[in-house]
Order: structure tokens, then C-alpha cells, then sequence
């Protein structure tokens, strides 16, 4: 396949309106607003974690972290990975943003030549569009490519069997890999061209090797990528992770309304948009139009086939056996953004052809931009960031991490910012002390010791008791180990409160005996804590500026 000039302007145009895209978090820089869940909360502060403690090249040594977090206990921090080395070349926000770009260009690019070249009758202006809204789409940053190279690798893959641009097609397996969560997407990757090598054995009779080399590809980088991940699966470690406690609890009709709203909302994690309008339009076309184009028929049995796997995997979570329970098998979902803007542009392609003028693809498209324009809440924020408008609430990379205050809290107070110092935080996320360089007790940690969660759960039973949700969310999940408020818990910005907000925690049921005994120092709350004396705490001061966020409460664990 040899491209031609004007496809060529077309993959040039589109990265300009990538750039584009960008360009309102590369003019705000750190002001932008970046949506903490699963990223600040978690992977940022980590890194930085790992990369000031030397341990970014190493699988091995400890984290200063809760009692003590083995290295290998983060393994999605990665020196293999683009994302891991952006952020180590380039620290704090602007490895984000380098990772904002990758995603987006990778998107974009997978889905114009995965449509241009196997989906579509060479109709190259339809492609474009449908893969820049395709990128548009708000995919969770954090995971790189996982879920916004589907499409990308999808093209290699296809190329491969068809015995085109052999090297490259290997090359993007290969940066697919290196780009991708194992846990999130890469398993069900895999599960599934494994299932198509077979079933392409059974018809032909014939090994497609340049396929098996793909996942061979595929399933040693995972394996070398994730093997800290991995040998906790199958080597006997000294502690019991917490995990092993981990329960379902959700009814069998729980179960069916996340299905439908996986199918209705695509599912957060693997980028959130409105796919029922684009469902609902194929569907339309499909029953109209698919006795006159066969292959939207058989794309439409692909939707439904992967819709049974999300579903399968769903039901999956109420098998009585702990990996069921601690291991997602519905993931499957990360493909679904991919397959729902294949099968609108073959729905846009069929129109075309089939229906007299354009105005009912023009339609369609305007539609789908409806679709992915409106869930994208992060990105209209800094519209009206660089616009100058008011975004109260939306808290920027650098006001939610806030360096400056913490300069002055540690300076004040005479505290180190080397790890030495143990903390617990309330009222916000332990990850904003934990980048400020703070040892702290409690933070997000995908696994942990099952022995230091029941040691923590001593500290916080009280406030459990005061809530059955947050009993449950802390007893039956537990990767947040935090010190909960039951009086903040119901608050939609429990880990986020404010200085402007009118808030005080009354009553705050904790037993700080057991909290000293762990070695915590201080407790860093974003509110006041009213019966602080009654817990056996001292308070110290308090601390803000004109410009933060935050103002830190500062208490001493007696």
C-alpha cells in the first residue's frame, strides 16, 4: 500500500488540529486543569516518589510509603514505557502534557490509517473525520495507549496478515506494548488475537506466523514489562497482599446496569463519550441499509460479540473464587471507543453511497461530535481557563499539588521534605503531601500488605462504623487506605476540600494511639477538626496563600 500525496496531507492536517487540540494546556502549563482520579491522585506522586528515592531503574528496594511499599508493589511506573520516560525526563507537568500529545497523535493516527486502509472504500475525507473525533474522545491520560491505540495496533496487526509493511507493522506492536497496561487492556489484547489465530487455523489449516509473532511480541513485553506484576501471581511472597480480602457485593442487577451504561457511556478509564446516539444510528443503518452492504452486518455481529464478553465478565465478579474478585474480566471495554467509531464510519460510508446527497452523513458526524464533545468536561475547564472565565472547584496541576505552601509549611515548622517526616492526611488526597516529599501512612496503592490494612483499619473503625458505604468501600476494596471522615465521605469533594469551603469535621473517631504507634508525626487536614484534644492531637498552625488552594491545618499525633 502505497500512500498517496493526499493521504499524506490528510495525516498532516490531522496532527495540526492535534496540536491545536493541545494548545490550551500548552499556553496555560501548569494552570491547566488536569482531573486528579487515578492520575494526581495516584501515578503522579508515585513517580515522583520513585524517581526521587533513585528506584526508577529498579524493580528492587523500598518506597517510603505507608509501612514500607516494595518497589515491585508499583509496577506501573515503568522504565520501558514512553510515558515512564517522559515523566523522567521532563518531571512534573510537562511529562503529562508530553503524554496528552502521544495519546491523542497515537489515536488519531491508528484510527486514519486503520479506516483508510481496511475499513472504508478509500474515502478519505470520511476517515479523517471520524479519527479526529475518535481522538477528541477523553481518554484517561494515565494509561497511554491502552485504550486510544486499539486502532493503531488493530492496523499492524491487519498489515501483517496481509503481508504489508512488515517491519513497521512490528515496530507499532512493539510501541503498543511498551505503551499499554497489561492488567487494563493488554490481557484481553491478547485473549483475543489468540482466539483469532485459532479460528483462522480451523479455516485455513495454516499457523499465520507473522501473527503468532505479533502476540509472541506482545506477551514477552508484557511479561518483562509487568513481571513484578506477574511473579505475584505465581511466586509465594513474606506478605499476603490485601486484595486476597477483596468482595463483590453488587447484585446480579448492579451488574446489569453498569452493562448498559458501559454500552450507553463507554466507561471512564478507557475514555468516556455518549456512544448510545452512535449505537442507535447504527443500528438505524444496519437494519435499513445492511441487506445492500454485507460487512456492516458482520461488523454489527462483532459489536454484539463484544458486548457479550463485557457482559461475561461482569457476571465473572459473582464467581465464588478470590481471582474473580480481585481481578477485572470485564476490561474487555477498553476496545469498545475503537469498535463504535469503526462501525460509524462504515454507517457513514453506507449512507453515502446508498442515500441520495450528503446530509445525512453530515448529520452523523455532527452527531458524534455531540457524542465526545460533551462528556469532555477537563477540556472545556481550560477552554474557560484561557478564555479568563471562572472555573470554581476545578483545581489547577499546580494549585492541587501546590509546592510554594508546602516550601512554607516545611520551612515554618522545621520539617524535612525528604521522606523522614510521617504523615496522615484528611480532608484531601495523601498524594499531595506524598509529592511534596512526605512519608505518609496512608495513600492509594493497587497492592499492599493485606497485615498493614488491618493495622490501619484499627485507626479509622470508628468512623467505618458511622457508615456502611464507607465500611464497604474500605473492607471489600481497600486500594484506598486513607483516613476517612464519615462526615466527609458523603461530600462529592471529600478529598478535596478547599479553603473556601464551609467546612469542619465535628467529630473525628480515630485512634491516634495505634496511628503513633505506626510511627505518624502529623496529620495534614484541609478542614478543622473540632475535637482534635479529644483524639490526642495538638494543633499546631495553619497555613495558606492568596494563591492555593488549599489552607493545610497542621496537628501533632501525642
Amino acid at each position: 500500500m502505497k500512500r498517496s500525496p493526499r493521504q499524506s496531507h490528510y495525516l498532516l492536517f490531522g496532527l495540526l488540529c492535534i496540536g491545536l487540540y493541545c494548545l490550551p494546556y500548552l499556553v496555560l502549563g501548569p494552570q491547566s486543569y488536569i482531573n486528579p482520579l487515578d492520575y494526581l491522585d495516584l501515578t503522579i506522586a508515585h513517580f515522583k516518589n520513585i524517581v526521587n528515592n533513585r528506584l526508577f531503574f529498579s524493580f528492587h528496594g523500598e518506597l517510603p510509603l505507608m509501612a514500607g511499599i516494595d518497589r515491585m508493589g508499583i509496577p506501573f511506573v515503568s522504565p520501558f514505557e514512553l510515558k515512564g520516560l517522559l515523566f523522567y525526563l521532563f518531571p512534573g507537568y510537562w511529562g503529562v502534557f508530553g503524554n496528552l500529545v502521544i495519546v491523542k497523535a497515537g489515536a488519531f493516527l491508528g484510527m486514519y490509517l486503520l479506516l483508510e486502509n481496511y475499513i472504508t472504500d478509500r474515502a478519505k475525507g470520511l476517515s479523517f473525520i471520524v479519527a479526529l473525533l475518535f481522538a477528541l474522545i477523553p481518554f484517561a491520560i494515565d494509561y497511554s495507549l491502552s485504550s486510544a491505540g486499539i486502532p493503531l495496533l488493530l492496523y499492524a496487526l491487519l498489515n501483517l496478515f496481509h503481508k504489508e509493511h512488515i517491519p513497521l507493522s512490528y515496530g507499532m506492536v512493539l510501541l503498543y506494548a511498551l505503551n499499554s497496561s497489561l492488567s487494563l487492556s493488554g490481557l484481553f489484547v491478547c485473549l483475543i488475537l489468540f482466539a483469532a489465530i485459532i479460528l483462522l487455523y480451523i479455516k485455513e489449516r495454516k499457523v499465520e506466523w507473522r501473527l503468532f509473532g505479533a502476540l509472541s511480541m506482545l506477551a514477552v513485553v508484557y511479561l518483562l514489562n509487568n513481571w513484578p506484576l506477574i511473579s505475584g501471581f505465581f511466586i509465594p511472597t513474606e506478605h499476603l497482599s490485601h486484595r486476597v480480602e477483596m468482595q463483590n457485593t453488587d447484585s446480579f442487577m448492579d451488574l446489569v446496569r453498569t452493562f448498559f451504561s458501559y454500552l450507553a457511556n463507554g466507561q471512564h478509564h478507557a475514555g468516556s463519550f455518549w456512544a448510545a446516539p452512535i449505537v442507535m444510528l447504527v443500528l438505524a443503518v444496519t437494519l435499513v441499509l445492511g441487506k445492500k452492504e454485507g460487512c456492516l452486518r458482520r461488523y454489527a455481529g462483532y459489536y454484539l460479540m463484544l458486548a457479550a464478553l463485557i457482559f461475561a465478565g461482569l457476571l465473572a465478579k459473582k464467581i465464588p473464587f478470590q481471582l474473580f474478585a480481585s481481578f477485572q474480566f470485564d476490561r474487555f471495554y477498553f476496545l469498545y471507543p475503537s469498535l463504535c467509531f469503526i462501525l460509524l464510519a462504515k454507517s457513514c460510508e453506507t449512507l453515502r453511497r446508498y442515500t441520495t446527497g450528503s446530509v445525512w452523513v453530515a448529520g452523523a458526524l455532527l452527531l458524534a461530535l455531540v457524542c465526545v464533545a460533551k462528556p469532555n468536561n477537563e477540556y472545556k475547564v481550560n477552554l474557560m481557563k484561557v478564555a479568563g472565565m471562572e472555573t470554581p472547584g476545578k483545581v489547577s496541576y499546580r494549585a492541587f499539588y501546590d509546592e510554594p505552601l508546602f516550601t512554607q509549611l516545611s520551612e515554618t515548622l522545621a520539617l524535612p521534605r525528604d521522606y523522614s517526616v510521617h504523615v496522615a492526611s484528611v480532608g484531601l488526597y495523601p498524594a499531595v503531601a506524598e509529592y511534596n516529599g512526605f512519608h505518609c501512612l496512608d495513600g492509594y496503592v493497587t497492592t499492599y500488605p493485606l497485615r498493614y490494612k488491618q493495622q490501619f483499619r484499627r485507626v479509622i473503625a470508628a468512623e467505618l462504623e458511622k457508615n456502611d458505604e464507607l465500611r464497604e468501600y474500605f473492607d471489600h476494596w481497600g486500594n484506598r487506605c486513607y483516613v476517612f471522615s464519615s462526615e466527609l465521605f458523603d461530600r462529592k469533594d471529600r478529598f478535596m476540600c478547599g479553603k473556601q469551603d464551609p467546612v469542619a469535621v465535628r467529630e473525628l473517631d480515630l485512634d491516634t494511639s495505634v496511628l503513633k504507634d505506626m510511627g505518624c508525626q502529623y496529620i495534614l487536614s484541609a478542614v478543622d477538626i473540632l475535637d482534635y484534644r479529644a483524639i490526642g492531637l495538638d494543633y499546631i498552625d495553619s497555613f495558606t496563600t492568596d494563591a492555593s488552594y488549599w489552607c493545610i491545618r497542621v496537628y501533632k499525633v501525642l
